[in-house]
């Protein structure tokens, strides 16, 4: 990723920084909204296997 960011052009460095942004910000939501959840609902169910 930083090879691309100095060897590309300003333009392409900038998508591909909003692109890493908005991949992380997302990951940090869903992963937020995966412990509300947990911490809400309890652990999800996971039955022994036969």
């Amino acid at each position: 990723m930083r090879e691309a960011f100095l060897q590309g052009e300003e333009r392409e460095a900038a998508l591909l920084f909003r692109e890493m942004l908005h991949r992380s910000v997302r990951l940090g939501l869903y992963e937020a909204m995966a412990e509300e959840v947990e911490r809400l609902c309890g652990p999800s169910y996971k039955p022994a296997p036969p």
